[in-house]
């Protein structure tokens, strides 16, 4: 049984049994592992979902290598850990003040920080390697704003913690709407046109069986929100 998000040709075509477990599957990893295997849930998320995705009926394919996408993870840790190291060290000369609070709050920012980064470059690299099926000239790339971005998703952290999730849909129709506008693949550019008002109703009756099944609705749930939003993201004709 298949899911079509959004028949005007945008559309995510997965078995929904098999999408459930997927991302079931890699939200254990994830969390399992301490993060550790991270890279390797955003690569079977991608070569899973990215391979069943179209983009007004042209069918997307993911081609990065699982070596690729750790590549991209041990060096943002290797950032992470070299940044936390010269400040705590900094910390240690100057242990005759009483800073330990700053030090607390700069090394609780930092990680913050550099994780909203390595997942961020994770996306991208996932991004980076996703081209169209038919496509003769394989080139994909993103614009990245930093200070936009960070703004995006303080953003849409805040509305989520505010309503407690009740406004996912719109967060990350967000979140998307802001990637389709900066991401080219294969010399396409792309837009992200949505529809909330119906799929809110819908979202907050996932949410009722999140909370009735004690989260195990939940990787369902998700997977209908990433299966509704891909359904919002065409090609922009220039």
């Amino acid at each position: 049984m298949n899911i079509l998000s959004n028949m005007n040709g945008s559309r995510v075509e997965v078995n929904k049994l098999k999408g459930y477990f997927v991302y079931l599957f890699t939200i254990l990893i994830s969390i399992g592992s301490l993060l550790i295997l991270l890279p390797l849930a955003y690569h079977i998320h991608a070569k899973y979902f990215v391979n069943k995705t179209y983009v007004d009926n042209k069918r997307l394919v993911y081609r990065g290598k699982i070596l690729g996408i750790y590549l991209k993870f041990i060096i943002g840790y290797i950032l992470l850990v070299a940044s936390l190291t010269a400040i705590n060290i900094g910390m240690y000369y100057l242990r005759k003040y009483n800073i330990l609070p700053f030090q607390i709050a700069s090394n609780t920012i930092l990680s913050l920080l550099q994780a909203f980064f390595i997942t961020r470059t994770l996306k991208i690299y996932v991004h980076k390697n996703t081209h169209f099926v038919s496509s003769k000239v394989e080139l994909s790339t993103y614009e990245f704003h930093l200070f936009l971005l960070i703004l995006t998703k303080l953003g849409i952290f805040i509305i989520n913690t505010l309503t407690l999730n009740i406004l996912y849909p719109v967060t990350t129709g967000l979140e998307d709407k802001y990637d389709a506008k900066r991401k080219i693949i294969d010399n396409y550019h792309f837009k992200y046109k949505a529809r909330y008002r119906g799929y809110i109703l819908k979202w907050l009756l996932e949410l009722l069986l999140i909370v009735v099944t004690v989260l195990i609705w939940l990787p369902k749930a998700l997977l209908d929100v990433y299966c509704w939003s891909a359904g919002n993201i065409h090609i922009a004709h220039k």
